[in-house]
């Protein structure tokens, strides 16, 4: 009937983590929001549902914030996308959660890096058809994320054909304005976006989405 604690711990920059059981479902929660298979999981299922994934070309993916692996899952278990997936994540803690309880090595397409993001971006020399940036402390994105050098790297990593979709809480209204001086950077660089506004547990979050991806090949049989 109430969540049951199965580990506390101390991430990254002091920040409060614990692995609860919720109705019988595992989550990973830091002190002001959840990271994995709470609230996070239904914003995304619900923007990949709204979007209707499924019917694109998606053979590398790249994710900036990898929590205890929702957004996997969803790509993997739920919409069967076959792809080579990487997933960046700075706190070994959430890490070391993600083995521990999620499972999160059962996943042989992920290759998953204990790094900043911000650094991360620089450095790499992929290319990739869908990025996902879910990079919170808390429930605020690190300034750092919304900067012009953050978001021409991500440009600079995309496919042609891609998508990206950035994850932002918009309950506070700070972060509302936030969101505006991000959205006219992903102006400059991805032209044609658009905004989804999705609830989740009474919780506002907005996802800024650019989206031109290949659909899939259909195989006629006539």
């Amino acid at each position: 009937m109430f969540p049951q604690r199965i580990e506390i711990a101390e991430g990254h920059g002091g920040e409060y983590l614990e692995v609860i059981v919720n109705n019988g479902k595992l989550m990973l929660n830091a002190n002001q929001s959840n990271y994995s298979f709470g609230g996070l999981h239904l914003i995304f299922e619900q923007l990949f549902n709204q979007i209707e994934i499924d019917k694109y070309d998606i053979k590398k993916v790249l994710l900036l914030g990898l929590g205890a692996g929702s957004v996997v899952d969803l790509l993997i278990n739920k919409h069967g996308i076959k792809c080579e997936i990487t997933g960046v994540e700075l706190d070994a803690t959430v890490i070391d959660f993600a083995k521990k309880y999620f499972d999160i090595e059962q996943y042989k397409s992920l290759k998953i890096v204990q790094a900043d993001a911000f650094e991360y971006v620089q450095q790499c020399n992929d290319k990739f058809d869908l990025i996902v940036v879910d990079l919170f402390i808390g429930d605020t994105v690190p300034s750092a994320f919304a900067s012009e050098r953050f978001i021409s790297n991500l440009k600079r990593l995309s496919n042609e054909k891609c998508c990206v979709a950035y994850n932002k809480m918009t309950d506070d209204p700070k972060h509302k304005e936030e969101l505006k001086i991000l959205s006219l950077l992903f102006d400059s660089a991805f032209t044609g976006w658009k905004l989804y506004t999705i609830y989740a547990y009474g919780y506002q979050n907005s996802l800024i989405c650019f989206n031109n991806l290949k659909l899939k090949k259909q195989i006629n049989f006539w």
